[in-house]
């Protein structure tokens, strides 16, 4: 896995492993997610998505249900065939 990250605000994105975006999400960070050919700069055509358990329509939500839908909705051919994940610092 590349180290990498990106910053939005002041916020700093760091990529990390599925099982640390678990363990972040379930403290309560701000998780991002994409397939691995998407962007993650703020454009027009990014695939990103950011969850976060206390957000309050994820209230209850299951991390591994959330990657689940995710992968089965948007990864393909073009994007990718997995997922990346980011935490919030």
């Amino acid at each position: 896995m590349r180290k990498d990250y990106f910053y939005v605000g002041d916020m700093r994105f760091e990529r990390v492993n599925k099982t640390q975006a678990r363990k972040a999400y379930n403290n309560g960070s701000i998780i991002r997610i994409a397939p691995i050919n998407a962007s993650m700069q703020n454009s027009v055509f990014s695939l990103w998505h950011e969850i976060q358990k206390d957000y309050w329509s994820c209230e209850g939500c299951i991390f591994d249900s959330i990657i689940d839908n995710f992968e089965y909705y948007n990864l393909h051919q073009g994007a990718g065939n997995y997922t990346k994940y980011y935490v919030g610092r």
